[in-house]
């Protein structure tokens, strides 16, 4: 029990009603510039923030970019390390995906800022496989008006016509794989100076095929407890896996996050 009681001490984060002020506060510099959109949290999903826990919300009945109706999941939690740690945990994709059974490349068009990502997530028979490609930004404009660091992401709008720059030997066959109709969210960090960083998620998707959405969609919230702990996971190794010998990584600016 004494070690739980530790180890729960190092999830917490400040009071709740300081951490809700933090977010409204954000709430009000970032409109006009933020992608994902800025949910208002009550005082309870504050407390259980505040405590070390995950806030999980489904938001229904979204229109998404395809036309179709496609529900919204939303997870905000507190991460005890500094905004630059958290965001090398979750851009560092090439040595740790936070997702299992998924293959990633990246393609032509790729910036310091801006990445074209082919995806290809392996799932169990007799289910195909789903593929996509993305295209995922950095939020400068934000990034300078608030300090907060965002990374959201979106059907690349060639649709398949952009698996033509997939390397043949990582694409899934067209026969094997069924493109997704949906995908888009991304990752908002905002600061808390000399404390650490809240983290907001969110993600829609519509994986095609007969798969009912709302078995997709409350498989994508049971991860997401899991999510957020190896983003914690990650974002505290930071500082001895981010070293000399680590290719860059870029804040949403374009300048280098420097190594340790």
């Amino acid at each position: 029990m004494f070690l739980l009681l530790i180890a729960s001490s190092t999830l917490a984060g400040p009071p709740a009603v300081e951490l809700a002020g933090h977010w409204t506060a954000f709430q009000g510099a970032a409109r006009g510039t933020a992608r994902l959109a800025l949910p208002d949290f009550s005082a309870d999903e504050w407390a259980t923030v505040a405590r070390g826990d995950v806030v999980k919300r489904r938001i229904r009945g979204e229109v998404g970019v395809s036309g179709a109706t496609v529900d919204r999941i939303v997870a905000m939690a507190w991460v005890a390390h500094p905004i630059e740690q958290v965001w090398i945990g979750v851009l560092d994709d090439v040595h740790a995906s936070l997702v299992d059974g998924l293959t990633e490349r990246q393609l032509p068009g790729t910036t310091p800022t801006h990445k074209v990502l082919y995806q290809a997530l392996d799932l169990p028979f007799p289910i195909n496989d789903r593929h996509w490609v993305l295209q995922i930004d950095s939020n400068q404009a934000l990034h300078g008006a608030t300090g907060a660091w965002e990374r959201s992401w979106s059907l690349d709008p060639r649709g398949v016509g952009a698996l033509v720059d997939v390397d043949p030997s990582v694409r899934l066959s067209v026969d094997d794989a069924v493109w997704t109709p949906e995908n888009d969210g991304g990752w908002l960090m905002v600061p808390v100076p000399g404390q650490g960083t809240l983290v907001v998620y969110q993600a829609r998707t519509d994986i095609g095929g007969i798969i009912p959405d709302d078995l997709v969609t409350r498989y994508a919230m049971n991860q997401l407890d899991e999510m957020v702990a190896q983003t914690r996971a990650l974002a505290e190794r930071a500082p001895r896996h981010y070293v000399s010998n680590h290719y860059l990584i870029h804040a949403p600016d374009g300048a280098p996050v420097p190594v340790w």
